[in-house]
């Protein structure tokens, strides 16, 4: 017998708002430039980010955005030492330190994705769970998986619209 699948989680719908109408036209037109399309790496992360927005089983959403990160900064950070957590938490600091909308430092950055990929282990090794308690990207201490998750998938849109923007500016 198959398995039970879990439908999208429809109590974490996306409203598209008009004043964000540009930067929605502007990203569906980054994502048909011809080296968009060639980025394995980055249309592994994005759609990586797509089924975590639908999952509504918060493991499967941990796994999901930290395959994202992988995807994406594992190869871009260049980094030959470090574990796969040290080296996608320096690429996202260097990547969105400052970014306006996650209102994060490097540091915070750092932190909160060696965490959070340290949780995917965790979950994908079906270890107890030797987490009790988080930090949300702002620092502030939570035991809310799910708000971690909303912190995480945040962080991963910023970074597929940052690429996105590199992609940009070099089409220009």
């Amino acid at each position: 017998m198959l398995s039970a699948f879990e439908g999208a989680d429809n109590d974490r719908v996306t409203y598209l708002l008009t004043d964000a109408l540009d930067i929605f036209r502007a990203t569906y037109a980054a994502l048909s430039l011809p080296d968009v399309q060639a980025d394995r790496s980055l249309q592994m992360a994005i759609r990586r980010l797509v089924f975590a927005g639908s999952r509504r089983v918060d493991a499967d959403r941990l796994i999901d955005l930290m395959m994202s990160a992988e995807a994406l900064f594992i190869k871009r950070a260049n980094l030959p030492q470090g574990t796969k957590g040290d080296k996608i938490a320096a690429a996202a600091a260097a990547l969105l330190a400052g970014d306006p909308e996650l209102k994060a430092d490097a540091l915070q950055i750092q932190t909160f994705m060696r965490t959070v990929y340290q949780a995917r282990n965790a979950e994908m090794h079906g270890d107890d769970r030797p987490y009790s308690q988080f930090r949300l990207l702002d620092g502030s201490a939570t035991n809310s998986m799910p708000s971690v998750l909303n912190d995480a998938e945040k962080l991963m849109r910023r970074a597929v619209l940052a690429v996105l923007a590199e992609y940009t500016a070099v089409a220009k």
